[in-house]
C-alpha cells in the first residue's frame, strides 16, 4: 500500500469516489455534455471533456471512514515514528485509505491516492506521540490528509517550476488517465497539476459537473452558488485542462 505499489493501485487517480449519476454516454440525468452545454461552452469541446471526464472514473470507493472502534493507542502510542508507519501501513487498521479518499473527493483534487496515501501515513507517524484522543481520531486523520495534500501540492508546483518531470514510477499512474486521451502520462500529469492549482470551488464543479455529470439545478439546490456560478468554475476548470492537454510541444 505505498507509492510503489502495483500498476492497478497506482492508476487509481481520484476526484471522487462515487459513481457517476449516469453513464457518461455524452448526457447524464439533467445534466448536459461537458463543455458543450454548459453556457457559453464550446461545443467542439464536448468530445475531448467525455473522454478527459470517462478516464477520470475510479472503480467504487471502499466503504466507511475511520475505525472508530479500534483502539488507537495500539497503532500510534509506544513506538518510533519508524514503527508507528510500519503498523500504518500493515493492514490499515485506522482505515486511513478510506480517509484518504474521502478527503480526495471532498477537495477534489486529482492526485494518485497511493501517494496521497503513503504521505498521510507518513505525517500521522511523525504526529503520533502528540495524539492524545483529542480531536475524534476520524477528524485527526482527515487534518493529516489535508496537510499531506497541501504537502503534495508544494512539491508538485515546485517542480513544475524547475522544469522536472516525475520519474517512471511517479507517470506510471497517470497511464490509465493519458491512454484514453491518446496522450503520453507526462503531459497528463501536467493537466492535473494545473488542475489542482485551480479554487476549490472550481475543482469541485469540475468534479459534480463534468466527471460526475450532475445537474446544475440540482447543485445550486443546495443553496451554495448559483446554476450560473457552478457553470462558470466548471468552464474554467474544463479549459484549464484542456489547453494543458492541447498544448503544442509539451512532452
Amino acid at each position: 500500500m505505498g507509492e510503489h505499489g502495483s500498476g492497478d493501485q497506482r492508476a487509481r487517480m481520484r476526484v471522487s469516489e462515487g459513481q457517476p449519476e449516469a453513464g457518461w454516454d455524452g448526457r447524464a440525468e439533467g445534466a448536459g455534455s461537458p463543455g458543450g452545454d454548459l453556457p457559453g461552452g464550446d461545443p467542439s469541446a464536448g468530445q475531448d471533456a467525455a473522454l478527459l471526464a470517462r478516464a477520470m472514473r475510479g472503480p467504487p470507493a471502499r466503504a466507511g471512514g475511520a475505525a472508530r472502534d479500534v483502539d488507537w493507542r495500539r497503532v500510534l502510542v509506544g513506538a518510533s515514528p519508524r514503527e508507528v508507519l510500519a503498523r500504518l501501513m500493515s493492514g490499515d487498521p485506522l482505515r486511513l485509505a478510506a480517509v484518504v479518499e474521502e478527503r480526495l473527493r471532498a477537495r477534489a483534487y486529482l492526485f494518485d491516492a497511493d501517494r496521497v496515501l503513503l504521505r498521510t501515513a507518513a505525517r500521522c507517524a511523525r504526529l503520533a506521540l502528540r495524539y492524545r484522543g483529542d480531536p475524534p481520531l476520524e477528524r485527526w486523520l482527515a487534518e493529516r490528509a489535508d496537510e499531506a495534500l497541501l504537502d503534495l501540492l508544494r512539491a508538485d508546483a515546485e517542480s513544475d517550476m524547475r522544469g522536472e518531470l516525475p520519474g517512471p514510477e511517479r507517470l506510471a499512474a497517470f497511464e490509465a488517465l493519458a491512454r484514453p486521451l491518446g496522450l503520453d502520462p507526462a503531459r497528463m500529469h501536467r493537466a492535473c497539476l494545473a488542475h489542482n492549482q485551480l479554487s476549490e470551488a472550481q475543482r469541485r464543479a469540475f468534479r459534480e459537473v463534468v466527471i460526475e455529470g450532475r445537474s446544475l439545478d440540482a447543485l445550486a439546490a443546495r443553496g451554495e452558488r448559483s446554476a450560473t456560478e457552478i457553470a462558470r468554475a466548471a468552464r474554467t476548470a474544463l479549459r484549464t485542462m484542456l489547453a494543458v492537454v492541447g498544448e503544442e510541444g509539451s512532452p
